[in-house]
């Protein structure tokens, strides 16, 4: 998973502070859901891509993260982002990001990030 961090931009510091484990049973890093202060669940992020008949797919959920967002970051301005991973780098650019992770931002979703 060191590598796939490395790749991905994310430093261990980072993914230590924000609660991304590995699941080594599954091949994928785990990145908790946290939205208004509550655990909404998880993503679950394919760490190697299989080709051909083994392809799977890229981002699993919880029951609990679908239709939630991922908020994070601090300052003024807010980038809606389509993935996780592409929020982590508006983070660490300065920018406050949001992931909308594949679901219509609804306006409880908006009404936090504008906060």
């Amino acid at each position: 998973m060191l590598v796939w961090l490395g790749q991905a931009g994310i430093s261990t510091a980072t993914a230590e502070s924000i609660g991304i484990t590995y699941a080594p049973s599954l091949d994928r890093a785990i990145i908790p859901i946290v939205q208004s202060g509550a655990d909404r669940g998880f993503i679950a992020r394919a760490v190697t891509q299989g080709t051909g008949a083994a392809k799977r797919a890229k981002y699993i959920r919880s029951a609990g993260a679908h239709g939630a967002v991922w908020l994070a970051g601090g300052g003024r301005t807010l980038v809606v982002v389509e993935d996780v991973l592409s929020a982590f780098r508006v983070v660490q650019a300065g920018f406050k990001a949001m992931a909308a992770m594949g679901t219509a931002i609804d306006q409880t979703a908006l009404s936090e990030a504008v906060r």
